[in-house]
């Protein structure tokens, strides 16, 4: 979580897990397709099989949503919002009117104690709050970042006037 370039006219923000974190959730996976090839190998395919199957199946999806890393670029020059999240298989962008952007705000879930940065649309009724990640982590990793956006925000709207 950092924040990449800090303009005038750009603010470039990235979030994701750490990479050390990664590594340890990663593994899982590793160990459990190794054993399920051993596995296979000494001669209990169906087993081995269903282990890799199974548990490799669950600790690779798992890994797959937590490698996501989003880049959230706010361009003044342009004029645009752009969201990017990528996975290990695939990128999603998605593009706005920095006009319409109101503000980032902090979504908080109260029983895990996590919170995630929300980026607010105040051109719809309902405002319209798009999440910059698909996970949350501590709240107080994410709130600086929802700050440095709405000071940035705060900065181009000054100058407009």
């Amino acid at each position: 979580m950092s924040v990449r370039t800090h303009t005038a006219e750009k603010l470039v923000i990235s979030v994701q897990l750490p990479r050390f974190l990664l590594w340890v959730m990663g593994l899982p996976f590793g160990i459990v397709v190794l054993v399920g090839l051993s596995e296979v190998v000494s001669g209990s395919a169906t087993s081995g099989l269903m282990l890799i199957v199974i548990f490799g199946g669950f600790f690779g999806w798992t890994f797959l949503l937590i490698s996501e890393r989003s880049d959230l670029v706010l361009d003044a020059q342009a004029g645009t919002v752009r969201l990017t999240r990528r996975t290990l298989t695939r990128t999603r962008v998605a593009e706005f009117d920095l006009a319409d952007l109101d503000s980032a705000e902090l979504s908080r879930n109260p029983r895990r104690g996590t919170g995630a940065i929300d980026i607010v649309f105040t051109n719809t009724r309902p405002a319209t709050r798009i999440p910059v990640t698909g996970w949350g982590v501590s709240q107080g990793a994410m709130a600086p970042l929802a700050q440095k956006i709405n000071d940035w925000l705060a900065q181009k709207r000054a100058v407009r006037r």
